[in-house]
């Protein structure tokens, strides 16, 4: 006998669903975009600064999904990388393009000031806040909804933690508080 899984929604889906992958989004479409990015040191390092808006997924044109902006600076010769991120309001739907097709991002926003630095020989090293707010999802197989995540996020290091975390896995509230050392 093997274990069946409970099903917690008041709104269950059906077990044997087919996990359609036909719309999963293969781009993100950005609008106002502006940059400039420069190549140095015969072409062995890279300036990068851009800043756009996520349009609606699924569409080209439609209502803008937040803002974000991403710096960086590369020194491939060295293997050394500097990245920042910002995002403001960015709905966290608009990034589906990068989660694997058994992940389905419903809903949720993001406001992120993040910065990471990767060197050779050396665990990477991040710092930086972030909000998570009601964010939505689906995993395939899973009959739950994770919904109404949210957090406040502090990255220092290789420390990731986690303050006032809340998820809701189908009807069942969790809280999280803690750290998450990478």
């Amino acid at each position: 006998l093997s274990p069946q899984p409970v099903v917690l929604d008041t709104d269950p889906r059906d077990p044997g669903e087919v996990w359609d992958t036909s719309n999963h989004p293969r781009q993100m479409t950005l609008r106002h975009v502006d940059g400039a990015f420069s190549l140095q040191e015969q072409g062995q390092r890279l300036l990068l600064d851009l800043a756009a808006q996520p349009v609606e997924l699924g569409k080209t044109e439609g209502k803008l999904q937040g803002k974000i902006q991403l710096k960086g600076d590369a020194r491939f010769k060295a293997k050394q990388f500097q990245i920042a991120l910002k995002t403001q309001a960015l709905q966290l739907n608009s990034l589906s393009a990068f989660i694997p097709t058994d992940f389905k991002l419903l809903g949720g926003q993001l406001d992120a000031q993040i910065q990471a630095q990767i060197q050779p020989h050396r665990p990477i090293e991040l710092s930086g806040t972030a909000r998570l707010q009601d964010l939505s999802a689906r995993a395939k197989g899973e009959p739950n909804l994770f919904s109404g995540v949210s957090s406040q996020i502090n990255l220092q290091r290789q420390d990731i933690r986690l303050s006032q975390a809340k998820i809701n896995f189908g009807q069942i509230p969790f809280f999280l508080d803690g750290t998450i050392n990478l």
